[in-house]
């Protein structure tokens, strides 16, 4: 059973690696070119006062600072667990900032928020996902509740980098499978660690 454990794990990886590889081919090919500027041009005509105020409250929780917080809240309570959320999220932090150095994408001019870096892939998505997923399961429960909330609170994120215009729509889907690349590589990586000790 141990073996089918990894095995399953080795497909997991290797499916989001060709997922990943393929997404920035289509990148570097223009693809996604034609959607970008349909979602930008989409999400400038909807802007409102209110709307943008809640959507700057919803991106806050897919920031470095509240990321920040979270792992120190995980320190607090279980040290062990804690550093190996902060590892985590650091590798996630690093990577994404690496790969943004690699394409150096400008955000879109229109951005309702001052950035002074690169946007491709976008940073708020991958960690959202990889945090939150991370919180899930320290949780260790079934919670449907808590399933819900996580999985909104990251949509709810991912919509608000494109409503703030602080993202092209390739970023955030690129963020995405970065994100569950990560997770899939960590997995294994814990599969592999548990199966030998």
């Amino acid at each position: 059973m141990g073996l089918e454990w990894i095995k399953n794990y080795k497909i997991k990886c290797f499916f989001s690696s060709v997922c990943l590889l393929l997404f920035f081919v289509f990148y570097q090919y223009g693809i996604f070119k034609n959607i970008d500027q349909y979602v930008l041009e989409h999400s400038v005509k909807s802007i409102n006062i209110e709307l943008t105020s809640l959507m700057m409250a919803i991106t806050f929780f897919g920031s470095f600072i509240a990321f920040l917080i979270i792992s120190l809240m995980i320190l607090c309570l279980d040290l062990k667990k804690g550093m190996l959320g902060v590892i985590y999220f650091l590798l996630s932090y690093f990577l994404c900032k690496v790969i943004q150095k690699l394409f150096m994408r400008t955000a879109p001019i229109s951005s309702l928020l001052y950035q002074n870096d690169y946007c491709f892939i976008d940073l708020y998505t991958v960690l959202s996902i990889v945090i939150y997923q991370y919180l899930l399961s320290l949780l260790k429960t079934d919670y449907l509740f808590f399933k819900i909330m996580f999985i909104i609170l990251v949509f709810g994120i991912m919509i608000s980098r494109l409503y703030l215009q602080a993202q092209y729509f390739s970023d955030v889907i690129g963020g995405g499978l970065l994100a569950w690349w990560i997770m899939n590589i960590k997995n294994f990586v814990v599969s592999c660690i548990n199966k030998t000790s």
